[in-house]
């Protein structure tokens, strides 16, 4: 009977090991194919974001060749010239080629009149070159809009002097308005005055 009972226990020792490892497969087995759909999700997004990136980078060189191309006519197109801004310091700008002198000059008036270096509402009305002096006519309103303070009256003449004196055909420049001759203080700014002039430093 001993024998019997002793037997029966180990069979059931057996069957629940084996039922245990069977669950514990079970368990495996899952958490192998919860594993390997983790890892195929993820493989598709990084061969999702490859295929984008490769894209991108196409979109890129194209942009950027886009770019060198219309630089290339932009450079064809203008020209880069000097001009001075209220602070007296020298900017590099583009302004549209002209087949004379003349005409990049008014180009890089027009530039300094975007600034604040000079009346707000001026306009170029005409631009002479005659031997080494530049004769430029404003309209009106480079002298109804005349700056009251002297350091602004100084920096709106020199913007334009030195600007146009930039220009190696050019020495002196003699600055009119539809309106009269401007002031800095109390002295009437009627003759040409040269680069860097005493009356405006």
């Amino acid at each position: 009977m001993r024998k019997r009972a002793l037997l029966t226990v180990v069979m059931i020792l057996v069957a629940s090991l084996a039922l245990t490892g069977c669950v514990q497969k079970s368990e495996f087995d899952k958490t192998v194919a919860d594993l390997n759909a983790k890892i195929k999700a993820e493989t598709d997004k990084v061969t999702k974001a490859t295929a984008d990136l490769t894209k991108a980078k196409a979109d890129l060189d194209a942009a950027t060749k886009q770019v060198a191309s219309l630089q290339a006519i932009v450079n064809l197109l203008t020209k880069e010239v000097t001009i001075i801004g209220a602070d007296g310091k020298p900017t590099k700008v583009r302004v549209t080629v002209e087949d004379k002198v003349e005409g990049l000059m008014e180009n890089a008036i027009k530039a300094v009149l975007k600034t604040n270096a000079v009346p707000a509402g001026s306009k170029l009305e005409k631009l002479t070159l005659k031997a080494d002096q530049v004769t430029v006519v404003f309209s009106k309103e480079f002298k109804t809009a005349w700056p009251k303070d002297v350091p602004a009256q100084k920096a709106a003449v020199r913007a334009v002097v030195n600007t146009l004196c930039e220009f190696p055909e050019v020495k002196k420049v003699l600055i009119q308005t539809a309106a009269g001759y401007v002031k800095i203080d109390k002295t009437t700014v009627s003759k040409a005055l040269v680069k860097d002039d005493p009356l405006f430093k």
